[in-house]
């Protein structure tokens, strides 16, 4: 029987495991990274994710939460049992579990932008905090902060040029990053400057070289409202590659 099991909701970047995979994806590279670096592994990773690690010899779960908290990841913690979801509306069919608002949470999300770092709109359900880390064994249950962003700060070049070459840098990374899958790929294209941007750079040659190589394949998906016609720079503009266009109908009340 297998030592780990995994659950999780990630997207992530791996370097400096001396090991042999089977695909590209984010499963497989987890598990291996936590057998070989322990919880520090979150420190190697480049992404979003929230997940969960159950190492049966050691009798422990081990949860992370990604930098910023991209992805959720919702925990309740009683004496008898500890439950986790990415979803707060899973608790909902927890048994011998009777769920009650948070009033005092529900106020502040009524009153305020935002909401709590830990707190949720269900009694006893809360949040693990972003760039936070947490263990449970049969001993205790132990939660601490693996990432302070102060304390990883760069220096920012001076010149606007640079400045601006090291952001398409980034950029045009972070677009590749998620790009390492075994499936087919598709990005949505609304004509704005975010989801354009994304586009233009993931098709790139190289890009789509990459998909393809893996056994996948690249689409890009334009949404229209009809009866809207689309504007003709989008399409003279628009790169060549597979595409659809869905049309959505506005909702009518009745």
């Amino acid at each position: 029987m297998a030592r780990f099991s995994t659950s999780w909701n990630c997207a992530s970047n791996w370097k400096g495991l001396a090991k042999i995979f089977h695909s590209e994806t984010d499963t497989e590279v987890i598990v291996a990274a936590y057998h070989h670096w322990g919880a520090d592994c979150v420190l190697k990773f480049n992404g979003m994710w929230a997940f969960a690690i159950w190492d049966s010899q050691r009798r422990e779960l081990f949860l992370s939460r990604d930098r910023f908290g991209i992805k959720p990841l919702h925990y309740l913690s009683e004496p008898r049992r500890f439950v986790f979801a990415s979803e707060l509306k899973s608790f909902l069919h927890l048994q011998d579990f009777a769920a009650r608002e948070n009033e005092e949470e529900l106020r502040r999300a009524l009153t305020t932008r935002g909401e709590s770092e830990e707190a949720t709109l269900v009694q006893g359900v809360k949040l693990l905090r972003p760039g936070h880390n947490l263990l449970v064994s049969t001993s205790r249950t132990r939660i601490w902060c693996w990432w302070r962003t102060l304390d990883h700060l760069t220096d920012i070049p001076k010149p606007f040029s640079d400045q601006a070459e090291r952001f398409r840098e980034l950029f045009f990374d972070a677009c590749s990053l998620r790009l390492r899958f075994d499936v087919s790929v598709a990005t949505g294209l609304s004509g704005g400057m975010d989801s354009s941007s994304i586009l233009c750079s993931v098709s790139a040659p190289q890009q789509i070289t990459r998909v393809e190589a893996n056994g996948g394949r690249m689409t890009f998906i334009a949404l229209t409202l009809p009866p809207l016609k689309e504007p003709g720079r989008m399409n003279a503009n628009m790169p060549k590659l597979p595409s659809k266009k869905l049309a959505l109908m506005p909702a009518t009340s009745r």
